[in-house]
């Protein structure tokens, strides 16, 4: 589970992978579910009148995603690729006769992602993401540091794309674990294709049962 806020936007997300045969460690198949909530909001123009008028669109957006995959780790490496369909709703007001996102959409979603230790105490991990729900990708990659057996330090960037709107973001991570449960805090400069910039954070939980 986590979120995430930017300039003109926040999410919330929580999402569960099972594992019907063997642990969460071990090679084999799995199953996630994934769902969120965000709002936004963007600047457009309108005919009123015969008058072209500025106008602030509010978004509100609700998401969800069904995936089958399989989990594959060989020494440092670890893969793991999943398919399945994903679920886009918007509501935008006041109504945005020119956007396509208004209502319910759903497509075919997909995510391939990788960890590698570099030595002991550095690792690299890179994801990817894409859906055929507005020509959706998104990819973001982690450089981190173990300080200590519970601690860890890094960089990151990512990129995403989403119908006519995309955003670029590169930041710093810590990350904390405990028992089976891990702690991700991260923030930095983010930027959009409208020319935008501002600062972003974001939260993430992870428990292993």
């Amino acid at each position: 589970m986590g979120a995430q806020i930017a300039a003109r936007s926040w999410s919330i997300y929580s999402g569960t992978t099972v594992v019907p045969f063997g642990s969460v460690q071990d090679d084999g198949w799995r199953i996630r579910i994934v769902g969120g909530y965000g709002q936004y909001r963007y600047e457009g123009a309108r005919i009123v009148s015969n008058v072209q008028q500025a106008v602030q669109y509010d978004g509100r957006q609700g998401f969800g995603e069904f995936l089958i995959g399989y989990q594959w780790r060989r020494g440092p490496l670890t893969l793991k690729g999943f398919i399945g369909a994903g679920a886009v709703g918007h509501v935008i007001s006041p109504l945005d006769p020119d956007s396509p996102m208004t209502g319910t959409h759903t497509g075919v979603a997909g995510a391939l992602e990788a960890w590698y230790n570099l030595t002991d105490t550095v690792w690299l991990s890179a994801n990817l993401g894409a859906s055929s729900v507005f020509d959706t990708a998104k990819a973001d990659l982690r450089l981190g540091y173990r300080l200590t057996p519970k601690f860890d330090l890094g960089i990151e960037g990512a990129v995403s794309h989403y119908a006519h709107y995309g955003t670029q973001r590169i930041g710093a991570f810590a990350q904390h674990r405990w028992g089976r449960a891990e702690l991700r805090a991260s923030a930095g400069l983010n930027q959009d294709s409208e020319n935008n910039r501002g600062l972003y954070g974001a939260i993430d939980v992870l428990f292993a049962y």
